[in-house]
Protein backbone atom coordinates (compact mmCIF):
# COMPACT_ATOMS: atom_id res chain seq x y z
CA UNK A 1 0.00 0.00 0.00
CA UNK A 2 2.38 2.53 0.92
CA UNK A 3 5.07 1.81 -1.91
CA UNK A 4 1.81 2.88 -4.28
CA UNK A 5 1.14 5.77 -2.37
CA UNK A 6 4.38 6.67 -2.74
CA UNK A 7 5.44 5.74 -6.09
CA UNK A 8 2.25 7.61 -6.96
CA UNK A 9 2.99 10.98 -4.65
CA UNK A 10 6.44 11.19 -5.78
CA UNK A 11 5.00 10.77 -10.25
CA UNK A 12 2.94 13.76 -9.07
CA UNK A 13 4.35 17.36 -8.79
CA UNK A 14 4.60 18.50 -5.65
CA UNK A 15 3.68 22.45 -6.41
CA UNK A 16 -0.17 23.51 -5.77
CA UNK A 17 -2.50 24.26 -8.15
CA UNK A 18 -1.96 27.64 -9.42
CA UNK A 19 -4.09 30.26 -11.16
CA UNK A 20 -1.90 32.61 -13.23
CA UNK A 21 0.98 32.10 -11.33
CA UNK A 22 -0.63 32.78 -7.98
CA UNK A 23 -0.75 29.90 -5.83
CA UNK A 24 -4.41 29.14 -4.35
CA UNK A 25 -4.44 28.42 -0.68
CA UNK A 26 -8.25 28.02 1.38
CA UNK A 27 -7.53 30.45 4.39
CA UNK A 28 -6.84 29.12 7.57
CA UNK A 29 -6.00 31.41 10.36
CA UNK A 30 -2.49 31.02 12.19
CA UNK A 31 -4.19 28.72 14.63
CA UNK A 32 -5.48 26.28 12.31
CA UNK A 33 -1.75 26.14 10.09
CA UNK A 34 -0.33 24.75 13.26
CA UNK A 35 -2.71 21.89 13.88
CA UNK A 36 -4.54 18.97 12.41
CA UNK A 37 -8.04 20.96 12.42
CA UNK A 38 -9.57 19.19 8.37
CA UNK A 39 -11.36 22.07 7.38
CA UNK A 40 -12.10 23.09 10.54
CA UNK A 41 -11.44 26.67 11.87
CA UNK A 42 -13.28 29.36 14.06
CA UNK A 43 -16.36 30.78 13.17
CA UNK A 44 -18.06 33.65 13.58
CA UNK A 45 -21.99 34.92 13.71
CA UNK A 46 -24.54 36.58 15.47
CA UNK A 47 -25.69 35.54 19.18
CA UNK A 48 -29.04 36.10 19.24
CA UNK A 49 -31.15 37.20 22.47
CA UNK A 50 -34.69 36.33 22.96
CA UNK A 51 -35.54 39.70 21.95
CA UNK A 52 -33.68 39.29 19.28
CA UNK A 53 -30.90 41.80 20.11
CA UNK A 54 -27.83 40.41 18.20
CA UNK A 55 -24.01 40.67 19.29
CA UNK A 56 -20.84 39.03 17.37
CA UNK A 57 -19.57 35.56 18.69
CA UNK A 58 -17.08 33.11 17.28
CA UNK A 59 -17.84 29.32 17.55
CA UNK A 60 -13.90 27.75 18.27
CA UNK A 61 -13.01 24.13 17.31
CA UNK A 62 -12.84 21.43 19.59
CA UNK A 63 -9.04 21.45 19.83
CA UNK A 64 -7.19 18.45 22.04
CA UNK A 65 -2.92 18.11 22.26
CA UNK A 66 -2.79 14.65 21.13
CA UNK A 67 0.59 12.11 20.89
CA UNK A 68 -0.45 9.81 17.64
CA UNK A 69 2.08 6.98 17.24
CA UNK A 70 3.43 6.81 13.32
CA UNK A 71 3.98 3.21 12.18
CA UNK A 72 6.75 4.29 9.65
CA UNK A 73 8.88 6.77 11.40
CA UNK A 74 8.34 4.78 14.83
CA UNK A 75 7.46 7.36 17.15
CA UNK A 76 5.56 9.92 18.57
CA UNK A 77 4.13 12.87 16.94
CA UNK A 78 2.17 15.69 18.62
CA UNK A 79 -0.47 17.58 17.03
CA UNK A 80 -2.99 19.99 18.41
CA UNK A 81 -5.91 18.12 16.65
CA UNK A 82 -9.75 18.97 16.27
CA UNK A 83 -11.95 16.14 17.17
CA UNK A 84 -13.59 15.94 13.88
CA UNK A 85 -9.82 15.17 12.59
CA UNK A 86 -9.41 12.42 15.24
CA UNK A 87 -12.18 10.46 13.97
CA UNK A 88 -10.64 11.01 10.39
CA UNK A 89 -7.57 9.58 11.39
CA UNK A 90 -9.08 6.65 13.14
CA UNK A 91 -11.12 6.25 9.93
CA UNK A 92 -8.27 6.19 7.66
CA UNK A 93 -6.09 3.74 9.87
CA UNK A 94 -3.95 6.14 11.75
CA UNK A 95 -1.48 9.26 11.33
CA UNK A 96 0.49 7.77 8.30
CA UNK A 97 -2.28 6.67 5.91
CA UNK A 98 -4.33 10.17 7.08
CA UNK A 99 -1.56 12.35 6.16
CA UNK A 100 -0.55 10.46 2.48
CA UNK A 101 -4.36 9.75 1.39
CA UNK A 102 -5.89 12.97 2.55
CA UNK A 103 -5.65 16.29 0.20
CA UNK A 104 -3.24 18.93 1.28
CA UNK A 105 -6.20 21.71 1.05
CA UNK A 106 -7.65 19.50 4.30
CA UNK A 107 -4.90 19.12 6.40
CA UNK A 108 -3.48 22.78 5.26
CA UNK A 109 -1.05 22.87 8.18
CA UNK A 110 2.70 23.66 8.88
CA UNK A 111 3.08 20.68 11.27
CA UNK A 112 1.16 18.90 8.74
CA UNK A 113 3.02 19.20 5.77
CA UNK A 114 6.57 18.45 7.72
CA UNK A 115 5.16 15.15 9.13
CA UNK A 116 4.10 14.06 5.69
CA UNK A 117 7.27 15.06 4.35
CA UNK A 118 9.35 12.72 7.09
CA UNK A 119 6.80 9.64 6.09
CA UNK A 120 7.25 10.50 2.32
CA UNK A 121 10.89 10.48 2.61
CA UNK A 122 11.82 7.11 5.06
CA UNK A 123 8.82 5.34 2.59
CA UNK A 124 11.69 6.23 -0.06
CA UNK A 125 13.88 4.87 1.60
CA UNK A 126 14.43 1.05 0.59
CA UNK A 127 14.60 -0.69 4.14
CA UNK A 128 12.05 1.33 5.46
CA UNK A 129 9.11 0.57 2.79
CA UNK A 130 9.64 -2.84 3.08
CA UNK A 131 9.18 -2.67 7.29
CA UNK A 132 6.21 -0.51 6.82
CA UNK A 133 4.19 -3.02 4.57
CA UNK A 134 3.74 -5.24 7.66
Amino acid sequence: FFKVVVEMLLASSWSRPTTLGVVVRRFASNRASRGLYHGRDVAFGNKVSHSQRKTRRQWKPNVQKKRLWSRVLGCWLRFNVTTHALKCIDRKGGIDEYLLETKDDKVNSISGRNAKHMILAKLAEPDAAEAANY
